[in-house]
């Protein structure tokens, strides 16, 4: 399935909950896409050359509840929703140098098949936080 990849820049602050939803829609009348048994991946990193990601995030099975773990989660797959959902406790230290970090990420959705569409990018500015 062809898809345009949308870019969407990102703010996530340092010792912070990072949780947003999105939604997967095509065709002339926009219909959302079924992602059942689909899986995601998505990393961000200081420089698109960079050795290790800063954040990495992989599709998570389970229901998406308020504790639950850092991860992309397919929301009600027949939706075509899915939520980016990033725990405090994973975010701290994620500005080293106590400075902001204007990093990019990409994010990828996988069919059954394997088909991997870039379903969306953009810069992940990493604001650093006072409190720590």
């Amino acid at each position: 399935m062809g898809c345009t990849a949308v870019k969407i820049n990102l703010v996530i602050y340092e010792g912070g909950t990072f949780d947003q939803e999105f939604q997967w829609k095509t065709g002339s009348t926009p219909t959302p896409v079924d992602l059942t048994n689909y899986t995601a991946k998505m990393m961000v990193r200081v420089l698109l050359n960079s050795a290790n990601p800063v954040i990495s995030l992989i599709e998570k099975t389970s229901t998406w509840t308020a504790d639950a773990a850092s991860g992309i989660y397919l929301d009600n797959a027949i939706n075509g929703k899915y939520r980016i959902y990033i725990k405090n406790e994973d975010s701290m230290g994620i500005c080293e140098t106590h400075t902001n970090i204007d990093g990019v990420y990409d994010l990828f959705l996988i069919s059954a098949s394997g088909e991997s569409v870039l379903k969306q990018y953009g810069t992940a500015k990493l604001i650093a936080a006072v409190t720590r």
